[in-house]
């Protein structure tokens, strides 16, 4: 029993002095002073991480593909789109003048160098053509320039012109159109798509034949039957093949008797287990 009570007393006394040790090891980490963080200098760091890879815009580092786009985008102040259409509209408004990257740099303070976000969106935009020196011009949907090419277009194209692609041709094209409707020469009719734009078709121009008044009065005289299988009948007594028909024919053969139309009787009827309700005429007003 001795024994029992010392090995406790050694264990707690072992306890306590462990206790001790870790208290006096936590007071001295807590006044130790603190290292400041280190400053970032906004350059990515190398090796394996997100940073790998990227673009740095200072320096002399060159960038390429989409960084390039981006890093060219965020440093102008316009946004692209405004770009864009401030040089679409220069040469939409001069159809004769060309301009070069260097030209749009001149005149708009806009970047437009190879390889620049403003060069390749207007190297593929479908209104600007670039010429073979680089230059930009503005590309119509038909290359036309006056009231004659206008006409002999609208004459190559019987099946019809959209008004839309034409409003950009030339400046005048508007008031030749009017002319040519003044004149007689074309029709302008509405398309038949919803909210489609009017089409331009060339107005056909017919030979006029003249009929001797006898061959009027013949035509006169034959009688045309209105039953189409009648006037079928008399084509081929004629001689004449009837033009095929596009739907099924439904002709009885002769001789054949119709059948007699069955009296509809309701499958379902309500109220089958009291036959007495249907055996009189139904009530024609309701107390």
């Amino acid at each position: 029993m001795a024994d029992k009570s010392q090995n406790l007393q050694k264990a707690l006394e072992a306890f306590r002095k462990r206790q001790a040790e870790i208290a006096t090891s936590s007071a001295s980490a807590a006044q130790r002073p603190k290292k400041a963080a280190p400053k970032r200098d906004g350059k990515p760091k190398g090796g394996r991480g997100r940073g790998r890879g990227q673009a740095q815009f200072g320096g002399d580092s060159t960038l390429t593909g989409k960084e390039a786009v981006r890093a060219s985008v965020a440093r102008s102040s316009v946004p692209l789109s405004k770009q864009i259409k401030t040089v679409l509209d220069h040469l939409l408004a001069d159809r004769t003048s060309a301009l070069t990257p260097a030209d749009i740099s001149e005149r708009f303070g806009h970047d437009a160098s190879p390889g620049t976000p403003l060069h390749m969106a207007l190297a593929a935009n479908d209104k600007i053509e670039v010429l073979p020196d680089g230059a930009f011009t503005y590309k119509a949907a038909h290359v036309l320039g006056d009231k004659k090419q206008l006409y002999a277009h609208l004459l190559r194209a019987p099946e019809g012109t959209l008004i839309g692609t034409l409003k950009d041709a030339y400046p005048d094209v508007a008031s030749d159109i009017a002319a040519l409707r003044s004149e007689g020469l074309i029709w302008m009719l509405p398309s038949v798509d919803v909210g489609g734009d009017e089409v331009l078709y060339p107005r056909e121009e017919l030979p006029l034949i003249r009929v001797s008044p006898d061959v009027a009065a013949l035509w006169h005289e034959v009688t045309v039957p209105m039953d189409p299988e009648a006037l079928e009948d008399e084509l081929r007594r004629a001689g004449i093949a009837p033009a095929p028909r596009s739907g099924p024919r439904r002709r009885p053969p002769p001789g054949a008797k119709q059948k007699a139309k069955r009296a509809y009787r309701p499958r379902n009827v309500t109220n089958v287990h009291m036959p007495e309700l249907f055996a009189d005429a139904g009530p024609t007003q309701i107390d």
